[in-house]
């Protein structure tokens, strides 16, 4: 499953033979394994990708000078063996350095879906990115996770033990502290120079609150789905997976 690795980063094919290349990339203090339902959902029609930042699932915890356009260099180093042009998906910190990957990449990206980018909101729970890298225990773990939906059922035990596992590897507590230094200190992320892009957002998120007067802007680019939080990738999967097919059929 693995196809190929540097130093920073890790890039991995999800499934797929047929079509055109999608990359996922996840958030802050998540892996390749928060895309399942995404992938499952691609398959059909196109070869999925997921790339773990530094500091995150398999790869180093080499995370540089910590900011998004640090991870934006690791990842763009680590899918040299990407078809282009390819499109992107990305949450929340991964909607963050998909938009820098869109900055250094341009042509070579042909679609950009982002959910929640960091530093497009109003406001970002620094408590969560802060707290996130100190839990300790499955019932304050548990708690923090259900920040980030608006049904708690959805955070199971599974999810909390595979969130401390990660945390127990030697030197990932640290990588992940740098990064919250980088991301709360990090300005805005650029507007891509492209209409080929889509804009997922949670009326209910409370980590990475949604910014009303941006979203205007986009118009249709934009998506803000009533009752969901901060990943509207697992709340919601059919909706989004509709968008972001959607959009790469254009």
């Amino acid at each position: 499953m693995t196809s190929g690795q540097n130093p920073a980063a890790r890039l991995f094919h999800l499934g797929g033979k047929e079509g055109s290349d999608v990359l996922l990339i996840h958030g802050f203090g998540s892996d390749r394994f928060s895309w399942v339902a995404t992938a499952l959902g691609l398959f059909s029609k196109h070869r999925v990708w997921a790339v773990e930042m530094p500091g995150h699932g398999e790869a180093a915890n080499d995370v540089g000078e910590g900011t998004p356009q640090a991870l934006a260099a690791a990842v763009a180093s680590s899918i040299t063996e990407l078809p282009r042009p390819f499109a992107v998906v990305g949450h929340s910190l991964g909607g963050t350095v998909s938009l820098h990957l869109a900055q250094l990449l341009g042509d070579e990206i042909s679609h950009l879906t982002v959910m929640a980018p960091g530093g497009w909101g109003s406001v970002i729970d620094h408590s969560f990115v802060g707290t996130f890298p100190d839990l300790r225990t499955p019932e304050e773990t548990e708690a923090l996770l259900h920040r980030l939906v608006s049904r708690k059922r959805l955070i199971r035990p599974q999810m909390v033990t595979h969130v401390l596992e990660m945390l127990e590897r030697p030197g990932r507590r640290d990588a992940l502290k740098k990064l919250a230094q980088g991301i709360l200190a990090a300005p805005p992320p650029p507007m891509p120079d492209t209409d080929k892009l889509c804009v997922i957002w949670g009326a209910e998120d409370r980590i990475n609150t949604p910014d009303y007067q941006r979203l205007d802007t986009l118009d249709e680019r934009a998506s803000v789905l009533t009752g969901i939080g901060h990943m509207p990738h697992v709340e919601t999967q059919s909706v989004v997976n509709g968008l972001i097919k959607s959009l790469l059929a254009r």
